[in-house]
């Protein structure tokens, strides 16, 4: 399970380097879209997830996306 989860993430890093180099490029998100698609044999759906939070691909839907690296600490701690 371990090599299985470590797998996707190698190619999820992957593929977000190639969607940095030729956004980077200045190919059209679809362009881009193809391209990914077919030279890693990921879903078109896959890859306009990640476009979505592109520049911070890797930080979780549920996650806040500012860019304040501090963490929050409550009152009266």
């Amino acid at each position: 399970m371990v090599s299985n989860v470590f797998h996707r993430w190698k190619q999820k890093i992957k593929v977000l380097a190639a969607i940095k180099v030729l956004k980077d490029k200045g190919d059209s998100d679809e362009a881009i879209v193809d391209y990914v698609t077919k030279q890693f044999h990921v879903s078109q759906d896959y890859v306009r997830e990640l476009m979505k939070v592109w520049p911070n691909p890797l930080l979780d839907d549920d996650e806040e996306h500012d860019n304040d690296p501090t963490p929050s600490v409550p009152a009266g701690s």
